[in-house]
């Protein structure tokens, strides 16, 4: 039996380590033992695509630890626990978060030739249009029974803005020295899943784009726009501090 199956082995075609059945040197693959993804030679057999599918990201502990240590300001802050006044600083934790894991699959993807903006926005859909109707649906019942007729009007807006995910644009329309009460408007923290929603939108046609221009051109003007966001946000904190709180520009 296994000289049999060590015959049958031998009679395979090799794929050259040098090259691939679809024109591609290597594939990229994660490697349990080390821990990490790593460029390998590519052994996919002729007419398969198997060697250029999206790599799954290894699991990063350190990234939900980083997450739960951020959601805490956030929710002490929220709570009102004295000391807490700047735990909103936990939001822009997660942006950064979400920035390095998107862009992290999109380039695995890319470089392994299997992105799809059709597959990525679905992905994203999956992941949380879920959950976000089923908070607006709880949240329905309770602005009907508690708020006043024209805070139930308000809410009534606020729930259309977040299902075209511009919610952070009408909190930011309604802020300003007539702004009610956030006790009184209960779809105000989905501003920042407006926010990254935008983000999804924009950002992976702009590096898509920039890629094309080469790898450096990519990373350098990325980092000059970072920077141009970083002083957008140090300028706004002090001059447009509902724009740079609720709008994207000065959270990229």
């Amino acid at each position: 039996m296994e000289r049999a199956e060590r015959a049958a082995l031998s009679r395979r075609p090799s794929v050259p380590a040098a090259s691939c059945a679809c024109g591609r040197s290597s594939c990229r693959a994660y490697r349990p033992e080390l821990g990490r993804v790593e460029r390998l030679p590519c052994q996919a057999p002729p007419g398969s695509d198997a060697g250029h599918m999206p790599t799954k990201l290894p699991y990063r502990p350190e990234i939900d630890g980083l997450r739960a240590i951020a959601v805490l300001p956030v929710i002490l802050y929220h709570a009102g626990v004295p000391g807490f006044s700047g735990g909103f600083v936990g939001v822009d934790v997660f942006f950064v978060i979400s920035g390095y894991l998107i862009t992290s699959i999109i380039l695995d993807e890319y470089e392994n030739g299997g992105f799809s903006f059709v597959g990525f926005y679905e992905r994203r859909a999956r992941r949380i249009l879920p959950p976000l109707f089923l908070v607006c649906l709880a949240c329905i019942p309770f602005a009907i029974y508690s708020l006043s007729p024209r805070d139930l009007e308000e809410f009534a807006r606020s729930l259309l803005s977040v299902c075209g995910f511009v919610s952070n644009f009408f909190f930011w329309s309604q802020s300003g020295y007539f702004d009610g009460p956030t006790e009184l408007k209960p779809l105000v923290h989905t501003w920042s899943l407006a926010v990254e929603e935008q983000f999804y939108l924009v950002f992976p046609i702009a590096l898509f784009l920039l890629l094309k221009l080469g790898r450096r051109h990519a990373i350098a003007l990325f980092v000059a726009t970072a920077v141009l966001s970083f002083a957008l946000a140090v300028w706004g904190s002090r001059h447009a501090t509902a724009a740079t709180f609720y709008l994207l520009p000065a959270r990229y």
